[in-house]
């Protein structure tokens, strides 16, 4: 394996759940305000709206990722672990869908929270290991990383598909508690 084949790897491996992630909560959150007008008309249960965006992206997320494991698989990275990629991909769909749908419920009532969250998306891609390892990051900045649960999916992803990442136990204890907090509020 080469170096630079890994690293490439893992950079497109941190878009792709990246990419999903932002499309998701970017259009979950005025996806209320959006279809107000489908909400007066008709009777459904209300979070099918942003719900439905969340499922449909899901789709497109998992055939990217079919496509990164093909290649993964072709290139000689071996089979991945799928115990560790199906925990990986549910936590990720289990947090974006429970973030998602509590953003666009208080869109409704804040309704500064759409601008809110676009500035923070910004912010929240340097604090993700999308294009760098957390193992670039010094040990004592790793504080930042225990309140952002991308962390710990972006490496348990790539320590799946590519046997290339780190997971500190307190990390994902703490990005675990704080999926959990998010799907209570939702």
């Amino acid at each position: 394996r080469d170096k630079s084949c890994l690293y490439q790897k893992n950079q497109f491996l941190g878009l792709v759940i990246w990419n999903y992630f932002v499309q998701t909560v970017s259009s979950s959150v005025t996806s209320f305000l959006n279809e107000r007008y489908l909400l007066q008309k008709s009777r459904f249960p209300r979070e099918v709206i942003p719900l439905a965006i969340v499922s449909a992206n899901y789709f497109l997320f998992l055939i990217s990722l079919i496509i990164l494991i093909v290649s993964t698989v072709s290139i000689g990275y071996g089979v991945p672990n799928l115990i560790i990629l199906l925990i990986s991909i549910l936590w990720l769909g289990i947090f974006t869908g429970s973030l998602s749908l509590l953003l666009s419920v208080l869109q409704i009532r804040f309704r500064d929270i759409s601008y809110l969250t676009q500035s923070s998306l910004g912010l929240l891609y340097y604090f993700t290991p999308i294009i760098y390892d957390l193992k670039m990051i010094p040990i004592r900045y790793h504080l930042v990383y225990y309140f952002n649960p991308l962390t710990s999916i972006v490496e348990y992803m790539r320590l799946a598909l590519v046997k290339d990442g780190i997971v500190p136990v307190g990390m994902v204890t703490a990005n675990l508690l704080i999926t959990i907090l998010v799907l209570a509020g939702s």
